[in-house]
């Protein structure tokens, strides 16, 4: 959102030592508030506007002029094939791995009376499942020199995650230029399925059945 006539509100709190002083430690906090009237006809996507118990995925950070300072507000947690370990990452291009804007009432609450901090994305599951296969899949042909032709050739690589497949139907199918690494991977379970491409573009939608 590119505007000087924004209804923003930003309020800064220096919460120990003071500003502009290299000899002292200092700390200090931002908060920043922007209406959804400026935020919503500038988003390049339409997608939900707010109400109860809707969510967004949304990230957060802060580069100083240093550049390679930063941090990210929520840990970027992903599947690290190379250490067979899921682990964090300071990334802001890891759109599987965002934060969650929840929105409840002033009570703090669901449409359906639940807390707000009960909830979970119900679809995470199978989020998570083919994040994991997209990254397995990178490393085997940073590893091999080639693509991977089947999730198979992946497993015996020890490059998937043993978490995140677990109760859910999982596939891997090569793309029409499997030799350029094009790839589709699936994960469906529990009401829920989630595709993901060799670009990492991860689309989730509702099973008609509910399985």
């Amino acid at each position: 959102v590119c505007s000087s006539d924004l209804k923003q509100k930003t309020a800064t709190r220096v919460t120990r030592g003071a500003l502009h002083d290299a000899s002292k430690p200092a700390q200090w906090c931002t908060e920043i508030a922007l209406a959804h009237s400026d935020t919503l006809p500038g988003a390049p996507v339409r997608g939900d506007t707010p109400a109860v118990g809707r969510c967004w995925r949304i990230n957060f950070s802060r580069v100083e002029q240093k550049g390679q300072v930063n941090w990210v507000w929520t840990p970027q947690i992903v599947w690290t094939p190379a250490s067979r370990s899921y682990t964090g990452q300071v990334n802001m291009h890891l759109p599987d791995a965002w934060g969650y804007a929840l929105f409840a009432d002033e009570d703090g609450r669901l449409a359906d009376g639940a807390a707000a901090e009960s909830w979970r994305d119900p679809a995470w599951p199978v989020r998570l499942a083919v994040a994991t296969v997209y990254y397995a899949a990178r490393a085997f042909r940073d590893e091999k020199g080639r693509p991977a032709r089947t999730l198979g050739e992946l497993r015996e690589a020890n490059l998937l995650g043993t978490e995140a497949p677990v109760g859910l139907d999982v596939s891997f199918s090569p793309g029409d230029d499997p030799a350029a690494g094009a790839f589709t991977a699936e994960a469906s379970g529990d009401g829920w399925a989630a595709t993901i491409n060799h670009e990492r573009l991860l689309s989730v939608r509702p099973l008609a059945d509910g399985r």
